[in-house]
């Protein structure tokens, strides 16, 4: 049973790292505010504000998911940064947030010392 649960642990903290990495390849391509002005509804752009981000138009479908997706990796830049906001709640995001990838880091060390010795 413990097997199961740690493979499982395994493969949905690798699924994690390529969600990671595909959130930022495709954010890459998007254009900024300044070269969408004309179909600023529809498309989904990168905001220059205080924090950059990515925000999509009112009329591009699923949106708010979309914002989410082409952000995600933003995500782990900017809650250790904001820890000072709000120290308790940023606290436990920063710790959900980075968790998948402390497991891996974890496993990697272990296997390691598993096999030199």
């Amino acid at each position: 049973m413990a097997r199961l649960l740690n493979l499982i642990a395994m493969r949905l903290s690798l699924f994690y790292v390529v969600l990671i990495f595909v959130s930022f390849a495709l954010s890459l391509m998007l254009p900024s505010l300044g070269d969408v002005l004309e179909q600023r509804n529809e498309s989904c752009y990168w905001m220059n504000a205080m924090v950059s981000g990515v925000e999509c138009g009112p009329d591009v479908y699923a949106s708010s998911t979309q914002e989410f997706v082409f952000s995600f990796w933003l995500y782990f830049l900017y809650l250790p940064m904001f820890l000072f906001i709000s120290p308790m709640f940023m606290l436990w995001q920063t710790i959900l947030l980075y968790a998948p990838l402390i497991y891996l880091l974890v496993r990697y060390v272990l296997s390691v010392r598993q096999r030199s010795s």
